[in-house]
């Protein structure tokens, strides 16, 4: 601006140029913005989506042999995800999978509560964001989203991946592979792969929840809450690495079990010394070590020691619809 005044005469005090009033032009702040991530079986869904798959729905005539002769092989070493890709192959060659709309229309029979359908509307609703993160796959885990209609309220899915192929006998084959590189040699001192980025060196190689989302989390917006459902011991790791403000817990399931584990103090410190720091707002009580959220009396809240942030536990998908809905709403 000082450019466009007049030069100054010799002697006479410099021009003082005008200065622009300061406007605030910004809106009203938005309300905290939050991030739900969900597991997706038993957890969105009542049934696990590879069992149900694999079984035909448990119309199968031989489905407990093949589910046995896969766990077997599992607990050998073999990667799940390499089991069922070779299982759902074996479907479509024999003629049990007629072609890849057989396996949607299969999958679409999987059960999903109508208060967690209710819940993914009133989610999206509210412009609160939604992602999945799965050891299923993504041809699954959108085949069931899209036959219940909730598939636009998730906004990113982390999962194995899968895509439709032909084989050389001109058949619809479904692939399926790992999201995660599988690494070249244990790295836990145990002989078991784990995820070479796992933190807690205890995931299996496919798939580290807590590394999966420490990295969405990172190339994101900031969220001023995240939000967990989960039932399974995959879903301890981003629970016990302080990524989660308060975790929605299937009762009587693997995660539900693993919070009750005795674990010392040392351990869980070892754990979160890992440079991801605990997320704010939940705090631990004195002299009991027990993580709760500050003020909370209702039942459903869990009292704990094994990770940093408040449990709630839910059954049914009405409980779980009706107590997100609460968390989000408190101020």
């Amino acid at each position: 601006m000082s450019s466009l005044l007049p030069p100054t005469p010799p002697g006479a005090s410099p021009v003082t140029p005008p200065t622009r009033p300061v406007i605030d032009y910004r809106l009203p702040s938005p309300l905290p913005r939050a991030l739900v991530v969900c597991d997706f079986d038993y957890s969105l869904i009542d049934a696990d989506s590879d069992e149900w798959a694999i079984t035909l729905g448990g119309t199968r005539p031989d489905a407990e042999v093949a589910m046995t002769r896969m766990a077997a092989r599992h607990r050998d070493g073999e990667n799940w995800v390499h089991l069922v890709n070779e299982e759902i192959a074996g479907l479509f060659e024999s003629k049990a999978l007629a072609d890849v709309t057989a396996l949607r229309n299969l999958l679409a029979t999987i059960p999903m509560h109508r208060g967690t359908v209710a819940l993914l509307h009133d989610l999206h609703a509210r412009n609160v964001d939604v992602i999945v993160v799965s050891d299923a796959n993504t041809f699954f885990i959108e085949s069931i989203l899209e036959s219940y209609g909730v598939r636009h309220c998730v906004r990113d899915i982390i999962t194995n991946q899968s895509r439709v192929v032909r084989s050389v006998s001109g058949h619809d084959l479904l692939e399926i592979a790992p999201l995660q590189t599988k690494p070249s040699a244990p790295i836990n001192g145990s002989g078991k792969l784990v995820a070479a980025n796992c933190p807690r060196q205890r995931c299996n190689w496919n798939l580290c929840k807590s590394a999966q989302l420490a990295e969405y989390l990172s190339s994101r917006i900031q969220y001023d809450r995240v939000f967990y459902v989960g039932d399974g011991y995959n879903d301890l790791c981003p629970l016990a690495l302080g990524l989660v403000d308060c975790a929605f817990v299937r009762a009587d399931r693997r995660l539900h079990r693993e919070l009750f584990a005795v674990e010392s103090v040392e351990n869980l410190v070892a754990e979160l010394a890992v440079g991801m720091p605990v997320r704010q707002g939940y705090s631990c009580r004195a002299n009991t070590n027990t993580v709760v959220r500050d003020g909370d009396r209702e039942p459903w809240y869990v009292a704990q020691t094994r990770v940093p942030c408040a449990a709630v536990l839910w059954s049914t998908g009405d409980e779980l619809q009706a107590r997100v809905v609460r968390e989000l709403e408190r101020v």
